[in-house]
């Protein structure tokens, strides 16, 4: 199953230009157990110049409660200038409520 999230607070604030398009999550059966998922999100760059994402680290949520959290290291993200890659899968993703707690979280949002 494949579960496409798009919020429009996705920005890097430094620029004030919302950078992440859309995010698609993988959610398996296995995820009830491991209470992880993989992602892969689109990043768009708006700027006149390459961007390269070397590494990120998030942790995703709603009113101080984190629902989502990883870090990931890319070997080589590269966003030409005014164009829209996918970053690729990301593996392990954490689900901090447990998996039936984000499957909650998303179907009020």
């Amino acid at each position: 199953m494949e579960v496409h999230l798009t919020k429009p607070h996705r920005s890097f604030v430094g620029i004030g230009a919302l950078l992440i398009k859309v995010v698609h999550t993988t959610i398996t059966l296995e995820t009830l157990i491991t209470d992880e998922v993989t992602v892969n999100f689109d990043v768009e760059n708006p700027l006149d110049t390459d961007m390269r994402v070397a590494y990120l680290q998030v942790d995703s949520g709603l009113d101080g409660t984190i629902y989502a959290q990883f870090t990931y290291q890319f070997d080589n993200f590269l966003i030409p200038a005014h164009t829209i890659r996918n970053s690729g899968e990301v593996p392990h993703v954490k689900l901090p409520q447990g998996a039936l707690g984000a499957f909650m979280f998303e179907s009020v949002t």
